[in-house]
Order: structure tokens, then C-alpha cells, then sequence
């Protein structure tokens, strides 16, 4: 037997280890926006992408209001803005009122007639997230497009009817596209976006932290029960296999070992409890549905606290063996319950 104050937790600390690196990314990915960019011109660093969604940036070139109407996509005070960036146009699902905003921080009262043309001469970005064309649900997984037939006519005849200029990216003059897609669209990032950003973020952190601390308890747990057997018995500390070569009892596939008064469970963690200071112990056998689950739960004298342990690949003869040894040879209250009579009368009543 070797030592370790891993024991049962190696698997645990590893996703525990990968949930904390996907909360930093999280993190980072919430807060870097707050950052700023270009001058703090954008909350967002990383460039709109055509096509794709995620919170990110456009500089606008210009921008025109359109009188598109559709209960489906658009909730009350929304409007669809046919929007000139430097890879085409696109549509925009915004508010007057964030429209507004956006062109405040450029020293901008609102749209002229309803647009604002030649806007690359002010720098302006805006902060948005992209929808894709396409979205996948349902039980069956099938896709589904994002703008509807009848919508996706609304855009490409609101594209055709716009006197908007063509405009050359300031970037790449020779690169500029004149394109217009009608399957995607993408919408102004609004404060809700960020309040629910901070509270996945929580959520994230919540899981975090409490994974953090099971495993922390665990490695406690494995270290006091280690200074418990090193205490009574020190030449345990440098030869640990004399546990098993001078234990009383043993049952290797429960893994429940007695040394001396000591009852040493190894299962999961590695458990020391002196068998004087144990109330009671439950074995309980649970088959339902083909499966048989066994589960040993004990507390002490201390305290009422049930300490549950999960036998996971053992067999049904070894758990009721070693529950009447202990009972026989070492006088700890027993309790035996085996679930699966009170399954089979469920399953007798489901079906009357």
C-alpha cells in the first residue's frame, strides 16, 4: 500500500484544473472588452468576421434606416439599419436610442433624414454580435435559418432601394467589396448583453470554486486520516504495506481493511476511523433497472454527520460478507437494506 493524499481526487483535481482554465478564459474574455479599443472607440477586440456570431466590431462607413417590420425578429422600439462596413453592407437591429448613443460619443446628434453617409470621416465603431445563417435545434438537430425567407426579401429590397454611397474601406482600398448578404444579420450590443455576460461569468465561478473545495476537503480528509494511523501506530509512516501484511481483516475488493482497532476504508479516499468511535454503519444494495448500486454510509459518537461511500464494480456476496464480519468479529452496529423488493413493487403498481 502506498501513500498518497491524492487518493480519489486525482480525477476530480484534473477537471477541476480544466474548469478553472475555462473560467480564466471566461474571465478574460468579460473584462478584456472593458479595456477598450482603439482609444476606447469599442469595448471589443477582435474584428467582425462575415458570417459568423460572437460579440466583436465594425467601423461603421454609413448607415441608413430602414422601414422593415417583422414581429418575429424585431421586439418593440427595435428597427433594422442597412449599415455599410469595410467588408459590404449588412443589416443592423438596433434601437433609435442606441443609434443615438453611438453617435454621441462622436459628437453626433442623431441621423440626418434617417441616415448618415461618408461616417468612416468620424471613426466610428460600433460594438455588435453577429448571427449566423444558419442554427441548429430540436430533437433532431436540424438546421434552420436564422432570417426567414420573407425577411431575407425585406433586406435584399431595402438594399435595392437604398441611395446609399459606395464607400472604400479606409484599410485596403484595392480589397473592398461591394456585397450585400441577405441570410445574416447582426444587432448593437445592449447592457443586458453585458449583465448576462458578468452572470455566466458568476455561474462559471460558482462551479469553480465549489469543485476547488471538494477537492480541497478530500485532500484534508486523506491527510487527517494519515496523521490518525501515523499517531497510533508509527511504524506505519515508513512501512505502510504492514497494514495489509498484519491486518485482522481484509477484504480487498471493498477495500475495507481492520488493523488493530483501527477500521481503514480505501475505496475512494483514504478513510481511518478507530472502530470504538463508530455509531453505526448502513450497507446499502440499490438494483434498479439491471444495475446494482452499493453503498456504504457510517457516522461516528462525534457527531451525526452520515459519511457516504460509493462501492462502485463490487460484488453483492464480498459487501454482505464483509457487513456480518464486522458485525460478528468487531461488534459495530450493522444495518443491511437492499432496495431492490421496493423496486419491483414500483415497478408492479406502475403497471396495475
Amino acid at each position: 500500500m502506498r501513500k498518497s493524499y491524492l487518493k480519489g481526487t486525482r480525477i476530480l483535481l484534473l477537471f477541476t484544473l480544466v474548469v478553472w482554465l475555462f473560467t480564466i478564459s471566461a474571465a478574460v474574455i468579460t473584462i478584456k472588452p472593458f479595456f477598450g479599443n482603439f482609444g476606447d472607440k469599442t469595448q471589443n477586440t477582435e474584428k467582425y468576421t462575415t458570417g459568423l456570431d460572437g460579440n466583436s466590431y465594425i467601423k461603421l462607413l454609413a448607415i441608413e434606416e430602414t422601414n422593415i417590420t417583422d414581429d418575429k425578429v424585431l421586439s418593440e422600439g427595435e428597427k433594422f439599419y442597412l449599415v455599410q462596413y469595410e467588408d459590404g453592407y449588412i443589416m443592423m437591429k438596433s434601437t433609435p436610442e442606441k443609434i443615438r448613443e453611438i453617435l454621441g460619443k462622436y459628437g453626433l446628434d442623431d441621423l440626418t433624414d434617417g441616415k448618415l453617409v461618408f461616417a468612416d470621416s468620424y471613426d466610428i465603431y460600433v460594438d455588435i454580435d453577429g448571427v449566423r445563417e444558419m442554427s441548429s435545434g430540436g430533437k433532431r438537430r436540424t438546421s434552420k435559418p436564422n432570417v426567414p425567407n420573407e425577411l431575407r426579401e425585406k433586406f435584399k429590397k431595402a438594399y435595392k432601394e437604398s441611395d446609399l454611397p459606395i464607400v472604400k474601406s479606409p484599410l485596403n482600398n484595392s480589397a473592398w467589396k461591394n456585397e450585400f448578404n441577405e441570410k445574416i444579420y447582426i444587432r448593437t450590443l445592449t447592457t443586458a448583453d453585458t449583465v448576462y455576460s458578468f452572470i455566466g461569468l458568476g455561474f462559471f465561478i460558482m462551479i469553480t470554486l465549489v469543485m476547488t473545495t471538494n477537492v480541497i476537503k478530500r485532500i484534508r480528509s486523506n491527510i487527517n486520516s494519515y496523521d490518525t494511523l501515523f499517531y497510533k501506530y508509527p511504524e506505519t509512516r515508513y512501512d505502510m504495506d504492514s497494514i495489509v501484511r498484519d491486518a485482522n481483516f481484509i477484504n480487498k475488493e471493498l477495500r475495507i481493511i481492520v488493523y488493530k482497532d483501527l477500521l481503514i476504508i480505501y475505496k475512494t479516499t483514504f478513510i481511518v476511523e478507530e472502530i470504538s468511535d463508530i455509531e453505526e454503519m448502513l450497507f446499502r444494495k440499490n438494483s434498479a433497472k439491471g444495475k446494482n448500486e452499493h453503498t456504504l454510509i457510517y457516522n461516528t459518537h462525534f457527531d451525526n454527520k452520515n459519511r457516504e461511500i460509493k462501492m462502485k464494480r463490487v460484488s453483492t456476496e464480498d459487501f454482505i460478507a464483509a457487513a456480518k464480519t464486522l458485525r460478528k468479529d468487531y461488534k459495530i452496529k450493522i444495518i443491511t437494506i437492499f432496495m431492490e423488493i421496493l423496486y419491483n413493487v414500483k415497478q408492479w403498481l406502475k403497471f396495475q
